[in-house]
């Protein structure tokens, strides 16, 4: 299972070792534990592979309001699940600059009508495309000043996310061992 915390050690805000974020985990019971990079991407096995994911992200973030003081959404994906949404990107083709693609990963998947109400050209020539509960983005000039971002989709279709670049997520696709 792969957590995506949100908002960890970026700038000086929700400073966490990664060390210290790998413990928090393992005295949940869970096994396993590795961290990639140092913001907030941990792959781990469950201690209770029967809880659902809404409580075990519940679970994770409130240790990590506990032991840290931050409050930071949790979503929760396999590695199955990130290569599928990473594969459906209509913009996987654009391989000549892997860091200009990113997913937004939703901890739910949007209604119909609230996908509805995105702008195909907010934030043009910035484009993106809703699949299931992920988000494919291609920033053909970075995403630094782009207007797609996490803040609009969270508002536009009601739902909470965090967001990774394409490298990131091979990266802990093939650091998961959930089975499928």
């Amino acid at each position: 299972m792969i957590a995506l915390l949100r908002g960890i050690n970026v700038g000086k805000h929700n400073r966490v070792k990664m060390d210290d974020l790998r413990t928090g985990f393992e005295k949940l019971g869970h096994a396993a534990v590795a961290t990639h990079l140092q913001s907030g991407n941990v792959v781990f096995q469950p201690a209770d592979p029967t809880m659902s994911r809404p409580e075990l992200a519940e679970s994770l973030a409130a240790m990590l309001k506990s032991r840290f003081s931050i409050v930071s959404p949790v979503v929760l994906r396999t590695g199955t699940e990130l290569a599928a949404a990473l594969d459906r990107s209509p913009f996987a083709d654009r391989e000549d600059d892997l860091a200009l693609l990113h997913l937004i990963l939703l901890d739910q998947v949007p209604s119909p009508d609230r996908v509805e109400l995105l702008d195909a050209d907010h934030g043009a020539p910035d484009r993106f495309a809703v699949n299931d509960a992920d988000v494919a983005l291609w920033y053909p000039s970075g995403s630094a000043r782009s207007k797609l971002t996490i803040n609009y989709f969270e508002k536009v279709l009601g739902v909470t996310g965090t967001a990774r670049n394409h490298r990131t997520l091979v990266a802990l696709v093939s650091m998961d061992q959930t089975p499928s």
